[in-house]
């Protein structure tokens, strides 16, 4: 019984040692995990003004001893009183971590990652910097210029990050605002470049591209100092005269569509030369088009969004252009038009309600209302510039009538015409054929008035033809040359006028 006693004895005093060594120990670890925050508070209000701008006076990495001394000390005291028993005083350590070491350690790394992107961007501005004014190498300014250029879009987030406007103003100002400068030095050489690239084997003689035009819309901007200017300058004049046709050629290439179409080339010249004085471009090389949105050198009025046609060739094709617009002008001939002699359409009369639909129905081309309308503009221009002279239909035979409210001319009062005299296409032979002149006319050696004479052939003269029709230079001169052979065997080029 003694011995239980002594037992029991023994247990309590064991239990009250034990309950009374466990309290100090919870007092300790307190204590200790307090002595660690004010420890860990200290380095972070150290860091704190390591990443200040204004206090340490340049844009740079913060003191790493402080940044790597406040790492550790937050690491410890963190886990030091994570270790501690739930409790208000657990709760108020965590808070002074959290507000007064953790957010500043924060953002110290964001400010270290800004620091970081920042260099690499000025890494890439020194390459960019160096390729330009250094090696003066396009195609490697090019490459720089897209990498900086990627690497401020990479790196902006990170920049951005970073606490205080004061501090943030400034490192943009140290790393981001002179490589964007720099970019900006250079954006129009490399804007020129980009576009004369893209339209390497896209233009064509006729066939420009919208980005030829903004080449040359850029290149007015590249400064003259510019260590690219010349070389840009050449590759633009390059690309433009790559597109540029000679009027030689656009008479040509009238003359090519109008017979495949089966009109008289007099004819879509003369409305090709009314139109746009055989313009298919604009300034730049970019498109032609008018008030009304006429496009290019035959001014096709369609609508962009919904036409059968094919709207960007319209604008940058002239072979393409010339071609719709002949296509356009065949069409009108199924409109509800009158017919005028047998409707053979290789007789320039015969064209006259065509070519008057070809520029609308509207009352303006009325001519028993208006003397100037389109169709007699054309007339005139052919008698100019072909030297041929077809008869307009009088103004005193035509019958129009309108509808009520209505604008557009109707001819079902009169559905024939007949005219004194037809006129027949001179412009159309081929190789091969034999033609007999009309008029005198003088045998040259070149397909132009300058040519050299070679001799006078009289009326009644049998030729017989050795070449295609040639256009000459002169936009004014709408009628083309044949190269021929005469019965004694002399050569020469003669003009289509005489046949």
């Amino acid at each position: 019984m003694r011995n239980l006693q002594y037992l029991f004895v023994a247990l309590f005093l064991g239990g009250f040692v034990f309950l009374y060594s466990s309290q100090p120990t919870t007092a300790a670890r307190t204590t200790h995990a307090e002595t660690l925050v004010k420890e860990a508070e200290s380095w972070g209000g150290a860091l704190k003004w390591a990443i200040s701008i204004e206090y340490i006076g340049k844009v740079d990495y913060p003191n790493m001893d402080t940044y790597n001394s406040t790492k550790v000390a937050l690491s410890e005291a963190q886990k030091a009183v994570s270790a501690l028993p739930e409790s208000e005083q657990k709760r108020q350590l965590e808070e002074r971590l959290e507000s007064k070491v953790t957010i500043h350690f924060k953002r110290a790394m964001a400010y270290i990652d800004a620091i970081t992107s920042g260099k690499k961007i000025q890494a890439h501005k020194a390459t960019l910097h160096n390729n330009i004014y250094v090696y003066e190498d396009i195609e490697k300014t090019k490459a720089s210029y897209d990498t900086l250029s990627a690497e401020i879009r990479k790196q902006a987030v990170l920049l951005y990050r970073v606490y205080g406007k004061s501090t943030r103003d400034a490192i943009l100002e140290e790393f981001k605002d002179p490589a964007e400068s720099l970019l900006r030095a250079v954006i129009y050489e490399i804007t020129v470049y980009n576009a004369l690239n893209d339209v390497e084997g896209q233009i064509a003689k006729g066939v420009s591209h919208p980005r030829l035009e903004q080449a040359n819309i850029h290149i007015k901007n590249v400064k003259g100092s510019s260590p690219f200017w010349n070389e840009l300058y050449s590759g633009v004049e390059n690309a433009n005269n790559t597109v540029k046709m000679s009027y030689a050629e656009l008479k040509d290439l009238l003359t090519q569509q109008a017979k495949r179409t089966g009109i008289p080339p007099e004819i879509l010249k003369a409305i090709a030369y009314n139109e746009t004085a055989f313009t298919q471009f604009g300034r730049n090389y970019g498109p032609n088009i008018s008030f009304d949105n006429g496009v290019g050198l035959m001014q096709i009025t369609v609508d962009s969004n919904n036409s059968p046609y094919d709207y960007q060739r319209l604008k940058f094709d002239t072979a393409y252009n010339i071609q719709v617009g002949a296509e356009i002008l065949k069409q009108k001939l199924d409109y509800d038009i009158p017919v005028i002699n047998n409707g053979d359409l290789a007789f320039l009369e015969n064209w006259y309600f065509a070519i008057l639909a070809y520029n609308g129905l509207s009352k303006i081309n009325d001519p028993t209302i208006y003397p100037a309308t389109y169709q007699q503009r054309i007339y005139t221009t052919i008698s100019n510039n072909s030297q041929v002279n077809p008869e307009a239909l009088s103004k005193d035979d035509i019958m129009i009538t309108y509808k009520e409210n209505s604008n557009i001319m109707e001819f079902g009062a009169k559905m024939y015409y007949q005219t004194s005299r037809t006129t027949k296409t001179t412009q159309v032979f081929e190789i091969g054929e034999t033609a007999i002149l009309k008029h005198s006319v003088a045998l040259r050696s070149k397909p132009t008035t300058s040519g050299d004479f070679i001799s006078s052939l009289p009326a009644g003269s049998t030729l017989k033809f050795l070449g295609k029709p040639e256009s000459d230079n002169n936009p004014s001169n709408h009628f083309v040359w044949y190269r021929v052979s005469l019965p004694n065997g002399d050569e020469g080029y003669v003009a289509s006028v005489s046949f």
